[in-house]
């Protein structure tokens, strides 16, 4: 409870930013990733993923794509994407099924690596479930890491205030955490919104060789 009051507000405080970042900026930049293709999909994939089988049936699979920090000055660095997909069966196969449960902050890499405990089997046929961790999240480099002292935001603060002095210092811990990860990570924290990880969703369809 207490971490997730804290989270939820600190969240709002760096989504506020993000909004007066690089990522709305950019909005109109090309989403055309170098590893664009075209076509429909013959249910094969580029090599971009490099992907390795994830257990012994050669059914789940895990790989890599790098997409560029900041879509619209590509050279200036990339993330790694954490990428994995749960074959369909390759007699019923229509095309890939891209999830992401959500956020902010957490990966969706496992929505695909226990895809069978998720989807039902007629989804689980027909398509490729892929899942990512969305960049600053998971196992995606480089990874947004807020604070080595949890304890300072998550144990000092009454989850249930009962006067405006404590509902305040909720509020202003919040901020404090907000901006501590904003500095911490200021190379990055412009370009892990909305935006740019729908740019990143539409890098991944191309190296599928999704149309």
């Amino acid at each position: 409870m207490r971490r997730t009051l804290i989270t939820f507000v600190a969240s709002l405080w760096l989504l506020a930013a993000c909004a007066n970042g690089s990522d709305v900026s950019s909005t109109n930049a090309s989403t055309k990733s170098s590893t664009d293709a075209s076509g429909a999909s013959n249910g094969s994939s580029s090599d971009a993923f490099e992907w390795q089988d994830f257990g012994a049936d050669g059914t789940v699979q895990t790989g890599h794509l790098e997409v560029p920090i900041d879509y619209a000055h590509p050279s200036g660095g990339t993330f790694d994407l954490y990428v994995a997909r749960h074959l369909a069966d390759p007699a019923k196969r229509i095309g890939s099924l891209l999830v992401n449960p959500g956020g902010p902050g957490f990966g969706g890499s496992d929505w695909a690596l226990y895809a069978d405990q998720v989807y039902g089997q007629d989804l689980l046929d027909q398509f490729d479930i892929v899942g990512w961790d969305p960049r600053g999240t998971g196992l995606t480099t480089p990874a947004i890491d807020c604070t080595d002292d949890y304890d300072h935001f998550y144990a000092s603060l009454d989850v249930t205030p009962d006067d405006a002095g404590e509902r305040a210092q909720i509020v202003d811990t919040a901020k404090e955490f907000a901006q501590d990860c904003a500095t911490k990570n200021a190379d990055i924290i412009d370009f892990v919104g909305t935006n740019n990880s729908a740019r990143d969703m539409d890098a991944i369809r191309a190296a599928l060789g999704e149309s």
